[in-house]
């Protein structure tokens, strides 16, 4: 009967632990991974790699064309990028999800994995620190068994 009842545990803790229930520090290693991706495609002037990791949700919102004129504008208001850091803000989506400037209407709630924070540093001083710069704050979702851009902005680091 304890083996039972030890078995019935260690697979609740395992479905939970599978549907995403429990995060895990690998979770944000991978939203980590997107948002420098997201900030080395810029970078680099890449947007059709930084659109290419936009999420179904992103793309309705915003074309290729658009998004392409909005990394555009962004480079000319802020300058060339020569660093980029990426960091999580946060995997509990109830601190954030409900905000709809963060979080779009068109996204679902469940699909809401993470707020993240890309900096791209503009001016570094000799020991590599982050002097002046501006950010793209994104919201990744789950979409398709992939971790995707949902919805991003973005503005001159505080």
């Amino acid at each position: 009967m304890k083996r039972l009842i030890l078995a019935s545990i260690c697979m609740a803790v395992i479905a939970c632990s599978d549907s995403g229930s429990i995060p895990e520090k690998s979770s944000e290693a991978s939203y980590t991974k997107i948002a420098s991706q997201f900030g080395e495609a810029l970078m680099n002037q890449d947007s059709s790699a930084a659109y290419a990791l936009s999420s179904s949700h992103l793309k309705n919102r915003m074309s290729f064309a658009d998004f392409e004129a909005d990394c555009e504008a962004a480079r000319s208001e802020y300058g060339p990028v020569v660093k980029v850091e990426a960091e999580v803000n946060s995997t509990d989506p109830k601190t954030f999800a409900d905000d709809e400037e963060i979080v779009p209407s068109d996204i679902p709630p469940d699909a809401v994995r993470a707020w993240t924070i890309t900096t791209l540093a503009l001016e570094v001083d000799a020991q590599g620190n982050i002097d002046r710069c501006y950010d793209y704050w994104l919201v990744l979702v789950q979409e398709e068994g992939q971790t995707r851009v949902g919805h991003f902005y973005h503005d001159w680091c505080d």
